[in-house]
């Protein structure tokens, strides 16, 4: 959000400490805070005024290659806490043929690096007596976004699971509650 955009009565400091808060506040509280903002504005015009200017095309290009360069470091890290095709079959005693079924039929999730697949460590669960983490297939499946994106998601604190992170609360069983959250994305 740009805050300079703001009128000069505004109090910018009272709005960065309420911003903050909310990035560490439940959807709903957001979606409550949000709607009593709009009903006081009489609309969204004010709302919309907040964001600032729109960027010239040399600045949307510089945002374009910064989020390319943001998203290949993200994946590079991601492949770096990953296993290879025979190190996951390792993990789980199946073989590697089995790891690439898995693969293909969703209980397991990866991405290729080159002809290589990397499967992301944290989907591992040595409590399960699958050795894979609960609910995985279902949420991979319903999640919106890409591998790295999910895999980021996942070991993100959520104050919908009371500051747990979706990892976390699936290795506790509880699946449903990390649904509701994949389907509210």
């Amino acid at each position: 959000m740009m805050l300079d955009a703001l009128p000069a009565t505004a109090d910018r400091e009272s709005l960065r400490e309420a911003i903050d808060a909310l990035r560490h506040s439940s959807r709903d509280m957001v979606r409550l805070v949000l709607a009593s903002l709009r009903a006081q504005e009489g609309g969204d015009t004010h709302l919309d005024d907040a964001f600032g200017r729109e960027p010239s095309a040399s600045e949307y290009a510089e945002s374009v290659a910064w989020n390319l360069l943001v998203a290949t470091e993200r994946r590079q890290h991601l492949i770096a806490r990953s296993l290879a095709r025979r190190e996951a079959a390792s993990r789980l005693g199946v073989s590697a043929q089995a790891v690439s079924d898995m693969l293909d039929r969703g209980a397991l999730i990866g991405l290729k690096e080159g002809r290589e697949w990397r499967i992301p460590a944290w989907q591992f669960d040595g409590e399960s007596p699958t050795g894979i983490l609960p609910g995985l297939r279902v949420v991979a499946s319903r999640f919106p976004g890409s591998v790295v994106s999910l895999s980021r998601w996942m070991d993100r604190e959520n104050p919908d699971l009371d500051g747990m992170t979706p990892l976390a609360a699936l290795q506790r069983g509880n699946v449903e509650d990390v649904l509701r959250l994949v389907d509210a994305i």
